[in-house]
């Protein structure tokens, strides 16, 4: 009985998150475009520096930092249809503007569309561009959905987007991260003294 009560527990605990982490996207996919257009606009200026993919010297090595997920995971906080919040946060389009959007491409369990300016003849999609394109006044009336998997990111970008560009997001992350980094290494040394 004690078993069954535990488990039914975790099953209650399990769906209460998820209907959590659900609402959590509506109420993201809420907030309109235009209050965080100008941001977006700023992020792919700074993205469209490097193009796919910045080079960082890190003075032993170079290493390369792929740019293209950071520029899709922009262009569909920026394409989320505040209007349809459900099926936004469903659907998770990229390139789709009400009114501009003429085809809206299914997800495929292959590699993820993109409009047919912003792929070469290999098939190779140009993320940066593609965005840079977009925020800049290029007609793209194609969409692609990528709901397979679930964009919990935009709980957070969407609101970021409100009152920071990507280039100020990127600093507060690497901030955030040496923070708890130093945090850690303290926490450990610590430990180590006893």
């Amino acid at each position: 009985m004690k078993n069954i009560k535990l488990i039914f527990t975790y099953i209650l605990i399990f769906v209460v998150l998820i209907c959590m982490y659900f609402a959590s996207l509506i109420l993201s996919s809420l907030i309109p475009a235009s209050p965080i257009k100008e941001n977006v606009i700023k992020s792919s200026e700074f993205l469209k520096q490097y193009g796919e993919k910045e080079i960082v010297d890190l003075k032993y090595k170079k290493e390369e930092i792929f740019l293209f997920t950071d520029a899709l995971m922009l262009n569909t906080a920026y394409s989320t249809d505040s209007e349809k919040p459900i099926e936004s946060a469903l659907l998770a389009r990229k390139n789709y503007i009400p009114g501009q959007t003429q085809t809206i491409s299914k997800d495929r369990e292959k590699n993820l569309g993109a409009s047919k300016s912003h792929t070469d003849k290999y098939g190779n999609i140009f993320q940066v561009d593609e965005l840079y394109g977009l925020m800049h006044g290029e007609n793209i009336t194609e969409s692609f959905e990528y709901a397979r998997y679930w964009h919990g990111y935009l709980i957070f970008l969407r609101p970021l987007l409100l009152v920071l560009s990507y280039k100020r997001n990127k600093n507060i992350n690497v901030n955030t991260y040496n923070f708890a980094n130093c945090i850690y290494e303290l926490s450990n040394n610590q430990k180590d003294k006893f």
